[in-house]
């Protein structure tokens, strides 16, 4: 879901100079005429120059949140106090999750504040209008991404493969498509810049390979050849002895950790096949009943 694209919207409008009645009135106009609009809940708080609005706003379809902006901005810029630090600060936006206007203003018995409510007119089922809890942790998840580029790649490319099962005739190439790789990573980049062309292309080869590279890493970040890339060559080789040889030692002590000698006997015995060992006993022999040793 894109995060500047809902079917509903919070806004407060707060100038500097206060909300007067001639800009309430053509505000509460261009919000009573807009196109595929459902509803529309405007409420006053204060006065004088505190006088402030909050609006909740709900489409039946999507909008985009500064196409919102930019239509309360025609009107704002129309008054002698509009200047750059109002276009900045005099309006702001959000996609709303809930009843805003209702909960935060009508509602919200710790806020002591005056209101008027100058228009209610609210959808009779507003939850349609949310976000889900799915696209909500999304959201939250893109708004909390550090890095922006790599975040939205990773999705974009999160939904070309999906796009790919989709195409499967047989559970073997699902099978395959659900296996992240960097040929896939790299087929992607190339669908995106040369075929959907939904992302500038890079002419650089070398960049190319570096963005493939990174990308691949950032969505499969588990891969434990990732580390090698932040060393020089010569530190590299080290690393990668070492880990050779821990993983060898590791796999040494696993298998004699296993292994159980019987002196008076010719076959070494693995937990998996000695007879003998606890955990492959019967239960009448565990729990110390006597039986035939002929038998063994």
């Amino acid at each position: 879901m894109p995060t500047d694209q809902s079917r509903s919207f919070a806004i407060t409008i707060r100038p500097s100079v206060g909300i007067c009645p001639d800009l309430e009135k053509k505000l509460t106009k261009i919000f009573t005429n807009t196109k595929h609009q459902d509803g529309v809940h405007i409420v006053a708080e204060k006065s004088g120059v505190e006088r402030h609005l909050h609006i909740q706003l709900w489409f039946s379809e999507e909008k985009r949140k500064g196409d919102i902006k930019k239509k309360i901005e025609r009107v704002l810029e129309k008054y002698d106090w509009w200047d750059v630090n109002h276009k900045r600060h005099c309006i702001k936006i959000k996609m709303a999750y809930n009843d805003w206007v209702q909960i935060y203003c009508e509602e919200n018995e710790e806020k002591n504040d005056e209101f008027s409510v100058i228009i209610a007119e609210i959808p009779s089922h507003t939850p349609q209008y949310y976000p889900s809890e799915k696209d909500q942790e999304k959201l939250l998840e893109s708004y909390c991404a550090v890095d922006k580029k790599y975040y939205l790649l990773k999705e974009e490319f999160l939904k070309w493969q999906e796009n790919q099962l989709l195409k499967c005739e047989n559970q073997v190439d699902m099978e395959n498509w659900r296996i992240i790789t960097k040929r896939k990573v790299a087929e992607f980049l190339t669908d995106s810049m040369f075929l959907s062309k939904t992302q500038k292309v890079v002419a650089d080869r070398r960049k190319k390979i570096e963005l493939c590279d990174n990308l691949y890493y950032y969505i499969k970040p588990q891969n434990p050849t990732i580390k090698y890339d932040f060393l020089s060559n010569e530190e590299k080789k080290i690393w990668e002895t070492e880990d050779q040889e821990n993983l060898s030692l590791n796999y040494e002590k696993k298998n004699l950790s296993k292994v159980t000698i019987d002196e008076n006997a010719s076959v070494v015995w693995t937990e998996d096949d000695d007879p003998y060992h606890p955990d492959n006993l019967d239960d009448d022999i565990s729990s110390g009943e006597e039986f035939d040793e002929s038998l063994y």
